[in-house]
């Protein structure tokens, strides 16, 4: 159930160029960190999960993480540690 609320896959997206082949036509493939431009096409296929709640689930999720992400892109952990109940 999971993969469903965290996979763009079900709300009709495809995000292209997440992992690539660094020495083609070798058939190792790595996660693409920003090594290559990555491209998002909205709408390819048909949706599954409305876009609403796809998005609904997406914000639930960043409120409940103990990840803190800044303005200027760094990363840290909240104080506390996970928990289900809002603050």
């Amino acid at each position: 159930m999971e993969t469903i609320l965290t996979n763009e896959k079900y709300v009709g997206d495809v995000i292209l160029y997440k992992n690539f082949s660094p020495d083609f036509p070798g058939n190792k493939r790595i996660p693409n960190n920003g090594e290559h431009q990555k491209y998002i096409q909205e709408d390819h296929h048909p949706a599954i999960v409305s876009r609403e709640t796809f998005r609904a689930v997406q914000e639930m999720r960043e409120s409940r993480s103990n990840i803190e992400r800044h303005a200027d892109e760094t990363v840290s952990r909240k104080a506390r540690r996970y928990t289900g109940k809002k603050e």
